[in-house]
């Protein structure tokens, strides 16, 4: 079976970071801290996904895939590249930035972000 869902105006916002696995939690600390309040209160995030790859091989890559209508992630590029760049700054780590036209968005029960304890 083939599920054929509406056209989506959904648009993403990929970083990805290359950085020492030891970094990897004060990077999330930074995150939770400060980019998620920041995100989840624009108007237009759909919502967010943090990835990471290659645990255990002493460095990590993590991808931060934000979902957004296009024309509130045009809005918040500049606000956005700020508050990234004031964290790889912080860590002294690089960011690759890519932008994806969502083709398929199929979601789960929906829920609020909240930052861990």
């Amino acid at each position: 079976m083939c599920f054929r869902g509406p056209r989506m105006t959904t648009v993403a916002r990929v970083l990805v970071f290359h950085l020492p696995a030891e970094q990897v939690g004060p990077l999330l600390d930074v995150f939770d801290r400060d980019i998620g309040p920041r995100y989840s209160g624009h108007r237009g995030f759909r919502g967010l996904l943090c990835l990471e790859m290659g645990e255990g091989s002493g460095r990590s890559q993590i991808s931060v895939v934000s979902l957004w209508d296009e024309a509130s992630m045009e809005a918040s590029d500049d606000a956005s590249d700020g508050w990234w760049d004031d964290a790889a700054d912080e860590l002294g780590i690089g960011i690759a930035r890519h932008r994806c036209r969502v083709l398929r968005d199929i979601r789960g029960v929906a829920t609020d972000w909240v930052a861990p304890d």
